[in-house]
């Protein structure tokens, strides 16, 4: 079977398999083959067995098309809102260094450790550009195995995986034959889970999924006439041909809104970090776009007209087909663009697929050549090897020997019986409790992913994601749209009275910007507020507004020299190094506080006092941005060999003072801590620190005038589900006894 020059994109959606087949040609590609094979039901109807829908429909299609994937290259996709897709800007550098930065961008744009997912990057630099920007694709090892296990178990081996959003990307630039737009045009995808927004601009690619499609519609049907979900998908598709269509319609009113607000949201956010792009042109695709009156009522709200892509300008089907694939492109973009990176046509060629499994996929390709050549082998010695069994009598007519029947039926009885004991084990209510340990493992990753989305709503610019100092200090630090996150916490609280499973989420965060509350309540909250509540979400955000932004508390800077009112834990500055002025350290004198937080003066002595668990006095603001030499914030942290006061303990010291410390001290296990300000000297033949182990300042960031706040926002994630029994379903209705 030798290997063909053709190659399919798959796209598996919510509502089917979409596939293409391309072959190259004399003047660009050439269609051959398509398919648009329907699940049975669409994937977000409540209580489906996914995994075992996707099957039924994957094996169908395999079937069909055995031969043909057997020789051809495959690519597939994930939908985008199943993986990450970052956009950053570098600032001109040599060439060389570009894998480096981009390497360092992926580990502080992607919210999980850089171990724990495949990433691929595109570099967008068009000629005479000054700034290259760098789209950075990712999505976690664990999904991924999960998706290639599922086509494996179907016999389907795919070489290339993307993103649906990037291949209807890569469709696009091809067919409109520049491979580059003219100006901004924006695709929105609108699937059954999720949309999908991107912005094609100059040869560079925006992408921008939410949590709106055609789910959300069907949902507002089933609530309004209180159906059965596979009858209000049916409502929903009858459109304005059916019945009760002007109801329908009406019934899909919130969730139209609420398309609309993330739509306009995707076009505003795109504009932000784009402020010489105008969105003007809009191309639609995806089966939710036939809804009634989606396009013309969308356009209208956001003044944009939304054009459907009814038709491929580069490729079509000729014959007896032609009207199928014609009446079905509207579904196969996504198709034509993955099909057309597994040519080499595409414009990104981004590949999440781990090296090792792609590798296995290319070899898998050439088997069909080594089997041939070894079937000559075989069938020369075939006749050599098998007659002694002949002449002895062993092999006959079909009849194996006593022991191999014996065996045989062993190993049947086994089987059934680790079968029938599965069957028992399922079935035992007493296994739920450590089954469903497993429900919940996708509930932290969400949280950490809010968290951070939470907290890049602010758009900080690209100079303060950067490593250059001078672009930095050259934003006033009351302007910086920055929130670092200090600390996240996760509390879990069960409630048995009511059935809810909460975790209490605490961010920690540092922040530079002037109009503090106003400045968190506009981006962070905000972002919380309005993704409260999502389909794919494992959980619901609860807001108290009470608690939601804690009290924030001012450190450093003019706003806190020398005031006798500065909180404790959080030290004014002293200008001669004494400690005289600093705060008491928070949670001084009790096991496992932290020290305190003041800033010391001209002199660079340390303020903070260390404690029994180790932790070391807070004060700066952590990681990147570290606060201007000569300011160092947080004494030596305590230890269980002897106590410590402010600053750092000198060997040979019983009770572990230092010259000029400040703050709050602790006891140790074996010596008593200094009081907040008092001084210590050391042994004749101790040495400090700085004079073992020199360190280095840092960069300063921020100014002995300027102000930065420590605050908390918390919000609670109620997980979805109930922890008893689940509850009897509510009995059907219908929509005036017309069955869909």
């Amino acid at each position: 079977m030798a290997r063909s020059n053709g190659a399919w994109g798959i796209e598996l959606g919510a509502s089917g398999i979409k596939a293409i087949r391309l072959e190259p040609g004399t003047d660009g590609v050439t269609v051959t083959d398509f398919t648009v094979i329907r699940h049975q039901k669409v994937l977000t109807t409540p209580g489906l067995d996914i995994p075992a829908m996707v099957r039924h429909t994957l094996v169908q299609f395999v079937q069909a098309y055995s031969e043909q994937l057997g020789k051809d290259s495959v690519a597939v996709s994930v939908p985008g809102n199943q993986a990450l897709a970052r956009f950053v800007s570098l600032p001109p550098v040599d060439k060389k260094r570009i894998p480096e930065m981009v390497q360092y961008e992926a580990e502080q744009q992607i919210p999980f450790p850089i171990d724990e997912v495949e990433w691929d990057s595109q570099i967008f630099a068009p000629e005479g550009a000054e700034i290259v920007r760098v789209g950075i694709f990712a999505i976690t090892k664990e999904r991924l195995r999960e998706t290639l296990e599922l086509y494996a178990e179907c016999g389907l081996f795919p070489g290339i995986v993307t993103l649906s959003p990037v291949a209807l990307y890569n469709a696009f630039v091809y067919d409109i034959q520049g491979g580059t737009p003219s100006g901004t045009v924006a695709l929105v995808d609108v699937g059954s889970a999720s949309t999908d927004f991107i912005a094609a601009q100059d040869g560079s690619c925006y992408l921008r999924t939410f949590s709106v499609g055609g789910h959300q519609f069907t949902e507002a049907i089933a609530a309004a006439f209180k159906c059965a979900y596979p009858k209000a998908e049916a409502a929903k598709l009858a459109g304005a041909t059916g019945k009760h269509a002007r109801e329908v319609i009406r019934a899909m009113g919130g969730a139209y809104e609420q398309f609309i607000d993330e739509f306009r949201r995707s076009v505003e956010h795109y504009q932000t970090v784009n402020p010489n792009a105008e969105v003007r042109n809009v191309v639609g695709v995806g089966g939710t776009l036939r809804l009634t009156g989606l396009r013309k009522f969308v356009g209208g709200q956001v003044n944009i007209q939304i054009a459907r892509w009814d038709e491929f300008k580069r490729i079509r089907m000729e014959g007896t087909e032609a009207a199928d694939f014609a009446a079905n492109t509207v579904n196969l973009a996504t198709a034509y663009g993955l099909a057309l990176q597994a040519l080499g046509e595409s414009s990104i060629k981004i590949n999440l697929i781990p090296t090792a499994i792609a590798r296995k996929s290319l070899w898998r390709t050439k088997v069909p050549y080594f089997a041939a050549a070894a079937a000559l082998g075989v069938a020369t010695g075939a006749a050599f090897f098998i007659a002694p069994f002949v002449e002895a009598g062993l092999l006959g007519s079909g009849t194996l020997p006593v022991e191999v029947s014996a065996a045989q039926d062993e190993a049947k009885k086994y089987a059934e019986d680790a079968q029938q004991l599965v069957g028992r084990i399922a079935a035992n209510a007493s296994t739920a409790p450590y089954r469903a340990l497993l429900d919940d493992r996708e509930v932290w990753p969400w949280i950490i992913a809010d968290s951070y989305a939470a907290l890049w709503s602010t758009n900080p610019g690209p100079a303060l994601l950067g490593s250059d100092v001078d672009a930095i200090n050259a934003i006033p630090a009351k302007d910086r749209r920055l929130i670092t996150l200090e600390d996240l916490k996760g509390e879990y609280r069960f409630d048995a009275s009511k059935g809810t499973r909460d975790i209490v989420v605490t961010l920690e965060i540092e922040f530079t910007n002037e109009g503090e509350k106003r400045f968190l309540n506009d981006t962070a909250a905000e972002w919380l507020r309005k993704h409260a509540k999502r389909d794919d979400a494992p959980y619901d955000i609860i807001i108290d507004d009470e608690k939601l932004i804690g009290a924030i508390i001012t450190v450093g800077g003019k706003a806190s020299a020398g005031s006798p009112d500065s909180p404790p834990g959080f030290g004014s500055t002293s200008t001669d190094g004494s400690g005289a002025n600093a705060g008491a350290g928070f949670g001084a004198g009790s096991s496992g506080g932290s020290g305190g937080f003041g800033l010391s003066g001209n002199s660079g002595a340390d303020s903070g006092g260390g404690n029994e668990s180790g932790s070391a006095g807070g004060g700066a603001i952590k990681g990147r941005r570290k606060p201007p030499a000569g300011q160092r914030s947080g004494g030596g942290a305590g230890t269980m060999s002897g106590s410590e006061s402010g600053g750092e303990k000198f060997p040979g010291s019983s009770d572990g003072g230092s010259v000029g410390s400040s703050g709050g001290g602790q006891q140790g296990a074996s010596g008593a801590g200094t009081g907040a300000g008092s001084s210590g000297t050391p042994s004749a033949e101790s040495k400090s620190l700085e004079e073992l182990a020199p360190i280095p300042a840092s960069p300063a960031l921020v100014g002995p005038d300027d102000t930065w706040y420590r605050a908390t926002i918390t919000f609670i994630a109620r997980l979805k589900g109930s922890a008893g029994p689940a509850l009897a379903p509510a009995p059907e209705a219908s929509l005036d006894g017309e069955s869909y």
